[in-house]
């Protein structure tokens, strides 16, 4: 059995990254993407078939803000977009606070990004 997230829940996110962290594996590790779509400035990357996926909006032809992310699926933890967001937002100085239930709340993890810096991180 693997350990999935429940659901992630986030505010105050400010990150605008180039197009080209998809294939940065410092940021996204061995993870995959299934499916990137670029469609009038709306940007989608899927990761699976079960809703795990990151959005944004095209700032310029290689500059995306992301505006949300989905995880909760049974993939989720083959594919922890939590971890992504947090090295984006570390190594492109966004801002975030996130907070990951995983498997109905046997754990669940609270962090706070600002401009790069993680200034809040504790499990619940």
């Amino acid at each position: 059995m693997s350990y999935n997230i429940t659901s992630i829940k986030y505010e105050n996110l400010d990150l605008k990254v180039p197009l080209t962290f998809v294939l940065d594996r410092d940021v996204v590790g061995n993870i995959w993407y299934k499916e990137l779509k670029v469609d009038n400035n709306v940007f989608k990357l899927c990761f699976d078939d079960d809703g795990t996926e990151m959005e944004g909006n095209m700032v310029d032809e290689n500059t995306i803000e992301i505006t949300g992310f989905e995880a909760s699926s049974s993939y989720s933890y083959d594919t922890p977009i939590s971890e992504i967001i947090i090295n984006l937002c570390k190594k492109y100085k966004g801002t975030v606070k996130m907070i990951t239930v995983w498997e109905g709340g046997d754990s669940i993890e609270r962090i706070e990004i600002e401009k790069g810096r993680v200034i809040n991180e504790e499990a619940l």
